[in-house]
């Protein structure tokens, strides 16, 4: 990316507002910067909590050891949201990668990210984030039971749902998945996420005859599912029913 350099040196910049170094912090960890590593472990050491914050949640591109090994320190920082974005980032460090000393020192800032989040659980958006992280402690059936809180709690919150419907393809409970999504499009009836997912649900269940209902977001899931299966015949074919759709509906 020829941006690259340019971005860099924003980073470095003290002149520049500590809000703009810390998005662009992030967008280097997903633009792939060789510079990623010394740009974040120079913001981890910056006055500003919220520079320390988006550094640890750069070095989420960064392989498991080398993310603990940045973030090791951090783990008791005397700022409270800068330790959450440790325990978040540091959740998916698997057990084999650290020495028994450091699994008992991630104990109890894992505890203490809990306890903060105990204190949130009417909040869906809360109840994603224990999700993500459960998933990262590798305990699905805590992520699930988090999940179905969120959508309990708000049954239009896509994004939820979304991930609600793969973890539960994941886990074999393909018949609750397709229970969840017809009763969401029923609630949200003109969501292009929810007909996205969808789509990718019925191919997942191998229905990729059958003849669906003119909705272009399911089609262009069955396009994605296609493409990335390396399926041509089948691509060309939704690709054909996409086409008419649109040209029916005038959607451009």
């Amino acid at each position: 990316v020829r941006s690259l350099p340019t971005l860099e040196s924003v980073v470095t910049d003290d002149e520049r507002s500590p809000l703009m170094r810390a998005s662009l912090i992030e967008q280097l960890g997903n633009l792939g910067s060789r510079q990623l590593p010394s740009l974040t472990a120079m913001l981890l050491r910056a006055n500003a909590p919220e520079l320390r914050a988006s550094a640890v949640r750069a070095t989420r591109s960064m392989p498991p050891a080398q993310r603990y090994l940045m973030l090791r320190p951090f783990i008791e920082d005397p700022v409270l949201t800068v330790r959450m974005e440790v325990a978040q980032v540091l959740a998916g460090v698997p057990a084999s990668e650290l020495r028994p000393q450091d699994i008992d020192d991630l104990k109890p800032l894992f505890e203490e990210y809990l306890a903060v989040q105990a204190n949130h659980l009417d909040m869906p958006s809360v109840h994603m984030q224990l999700a993500s992280f459960w998933l990262d402690r590798g305990d699905s059936a805590q992520a699930l039971s988090a999940l179905e809180e969120a959508v309990y709690l708000n049954p239009q919150l896509e994004p939820a749902v979304v991930n609600l419907v793969d973890l539960l393809r994941r886990t074999g409970k393909d018949d609750d998945a397709s229970t969840l999504l017809a009763a969401s499009l029923t609630l949200v009836p003109d969501s292009g996420n929810l007909w996205f997912s969808q789509g990718l649900h019925l191919i997942r269940l191998g229905d990729t005859n059958a003849s669906h209902p003119g909705q272009p977001d399911i089609l262009n899931g069955l396009l994605a599912f296609a493409r990335d299966a390396g399926d041509r015949q089948r691509y060309e074919r939704y690709r054909a029913q996409l086409v008419s759709v649109m040209q029916a509906t005038g959607v451009r």
